[in-house]
C-alpha cells in the first residue's frame, strides 16, 4: 500500500477517466491532489478505471506519471491488469505487461516475487491470464503466457486454474496449451 491517506475520486474525475478524458489528469495536477492516492469508493485508482474502459493512451500516461499503480489492488484485490484483462482490451493488457515487466526487472528478486501482477490472484483466486482465457482472448492469453510461464498453473478458489481453463476452451487455445506445456 501506498504511504499516506486515499483522496476520495471525484464523480467528475470517475467520468473523466472512464471516458478517457486526459484533461482529467491536468485538473489533478492543478489541484495539487496526489494522482496515487485517488480511490473510488470500492478502492479503483485512476489507472484501474482507464484500464477498465480500454484507454489505451491515458493508460500509458497515468503509468509515466505513476508506474506504482501499476500493482495496487482495489477491494476485491485486482490490479489493472486484472481490470483490462476481464474488459478484453488486448492493447491496454500489452501496455501494462511491457511496464509491469519493466518495472519488476529494476526489482530485486524478493521485491518483484510479492509485487508481480501476473499472478497476483483477486478475491476468487483468479489470475489476469484466468480471465483472458475465460474470455477466450487468445492473443491477449499469449502475451500473458509469455510474460510469466508459473501463472497458468495457479489454481484459484474453486481449484481450476488458468491451463486447465485454456484446455477447456478446445481447439482456439490448442496452441497456447501446447506452448504452456
Amino acid at each position: 500500500a501506498l504511504p499516506g491517506e486515499d483522496v476520495e475520486m471525484t464523480p467528475e474525475i470517475f467520468g473523466g477517466m472512464s471516458n478517457g478524458e486526459k484533461e482529467c489528469l491536468e485538473k489533478l495536477r492543478s489541484n495539487g491532489t496526489p494522482m496515487e492516492r485517488v480511490k473510488s469508493n470500492t478502492g479503483d485508482s485512476i489507472l484501474h478505471i482507464a484500464a477498465k474502459w480500454g484507454h489505451l493512451e491515458l493508460v500509458k500516461e497515468i503509468i509515466f506519471e505513476c508506474p506504482c499503480l501499476l500493482f495496487e489492488q482495489n477491494s476485491s484485490r485486482q490490479t489493472p491488469l486484472h481490470v483490462a484483462t476481464h474488459g478484453g482490451h488486448t492493447k491496454v493488457v500489452e501496455a501494462l505487461v511491457a511496464s509491469v515487466t519493466s518495472a519488476l526487472a529494476s526489482l530485486s528478486t524478493e521485491e518483484s516475487e510479492g509485487l508481480n501482477p501476473h499472478v497476483l490472484k483477486d478475491e476468487d483466486g483468479n489470475t489476469a491470464l484466468y480471465y483472458a482465457i475465460e474470455g477466450r482472448y487468445l492473443e491477449m492469453a499469449t502475451c500473458l503466457v509469455n510474460a510469466d510461464k508459473d501463472a497458468p498453473f495457479l489454481g484459484n478458489n474453486k481449484g481450476i486454474s488458468s491451463l486447465y481453463e485454456a484446455v477447456d476452451a478446445g481447439n482456439k487455445f490448442e496452441d497456447l496449451v501446447k506452448a504452456i506445456l
